[in-house]
């Protein structure tokens, strides 16, 4: 995977690249972002003077992917113009605790919309990614992707995404995903603030959480369960003894090492808890290797989850009064004026009955 070329000299932007000169345009930015009484929209001589006169020292940014460089400021100032929008929303103090975090990724399904919404928000500047997939065509109902990245490594894919958007972002790919012999290395070495589990195999969600236990990393999770998503937070950093999974899951009897194909539907059930899927959900288990492939996952869901997902590791990062425990946030439940209807609410509470029997 080759980075961005982010260099002072113009010299150094390989020939026949298509330059885009966004270094004026920055210093306008710059200039009513600094003078807030001052407003855009006409000329202003004091907006003339600052441009001609302001030592912002600028760089060239070149993306060889797309084989274009992008002059603009520095990273500093380059910061504080992605960020202005952000303020008072998320204050001076908390922007730059959330920029010097480090966050770990694992699955760019769910985990690309998270890894998005961060990086959109001005967030974790140290990133790890690990995924070993490439794209196929029906991955774009919910990706941040396009048809030419298709037979892509979704670490790619993603990395390209982030830094398009912050190229001064370091970001450490894992084009071959984590496994049990890794999974130490890519949570300590060097350290994750916190570990965000969006993979789909049952065994390594369930040592990855035995890891960050011991290491004191907290872990976010977020599961799509239809028009909504169940947002998982346990912080291990503040409560060691904290049971993974809330305690809907026996891990210490459980043995990953041998793990059954067969074993995965109950024990997603109970990490998930059966009383939480909403209808469609429910009817696609039951139908799952019939009429349907795979459990469907929407791109709204999606990224309210990266939204939900991001805005905790906010919170995280800053010190905010947030706990351990889960979280529903499901548009289905808000919106349909007929979700609570008594015949909905007993068909409900039928298929979560049925569904119960699958753990058992």
């Amino acid at each position: 995977m080759t980075h961005p070329l982010i260099t002072k000299n113009k010299a150094d932007i390989p020939k026949g690249a298509r330059l885009v000169d966004a270094y004026e345009s920055a210093l306008r930015e710059l200039f009513f972002i600094t003078h807030p009484d001052q407003k855009k929209g006409s000329e202003n001589a004091l907006c003339e003077e600052f441009c001609r006169t302001a030592s912002i020292p600028d760089c060239f940014i070149y993306f060889p992917w797309k084989h274009i460089a992008v002059r603009t400021v520095s990273e500093s100032y380059f910061t504080q113009l992605r960020t202005a929008r952000n303020r008072n929303c998320i204050s001076e103090e908390e922007q730059q605790h959330f920029r010097d975090a480090s966050i770990g990724i694992a699955g760019l399904s769910v985990g690309s919309s998270t890894l998005h919404a961060l990086v959109l928000s001005g967030g974790p500047k140290r990133l790890k990614i690990a995924d070993p997939d490439i794209l196929e065509l029906t991955n774009l109902n919910r990706i941040n992707a396009t048809l030419p990245d298709l037979g892509k490594n979704k670490c790619v894919i993603a990395a390209e995404h982030v830094w398009e958007l912050d190229p001064f972002a370091e970001i450490e790919l894992w084009e071959a995903g984590i496994t049990d012999a890794t999974l130490d290395r890519f949570l300590s070495t060097p350290r994750v603030d916190i570990f965000v589990d969006a993979m789909d195999d049952i065994a390594l969600k369930i040592e990855a959480r035995k890891r960050c236990k011991k290491l004191g990393i907290p872990v976010v999770m977020a599961t799509d369960i239809g028009d909504g998503i169940l947002l998982d937070v346990e912080r291990y950093d503040i409560d060691p003894n904290y049971l993974p999974f809330h305690g809907n899951v026996d891990t210490a009897s459980i043995d990953v090492k041998h793990l059954t194909p067969k074993d995965f539907l109950p024990l997603a059930l109970s990490m998930i808890g059966v009383q939480n899927c909403l209808e469609r959900v429910m009817e696609s288990v039951v139908q799952l290797g019939k009429t349907i492939a795979s459990i469907p996952q929407l791109g709204t869901s999606s990224m309210i989850a990266g939204a939900a997902t991001s805005v905790a590791i906010r919170m995280i990062t800053t010190g905010a009064p947030i706990k351990s425990g889960r979280y529903r946030i499901a548009l289905e439940e808000i919106l349909d004026a007929n979700f609570f209807n008594e015949e909905r609410v007993r068909s409900r509470a039928q298929s979560h009955e049925a569904l119960g029997k699958l753990i058992h």
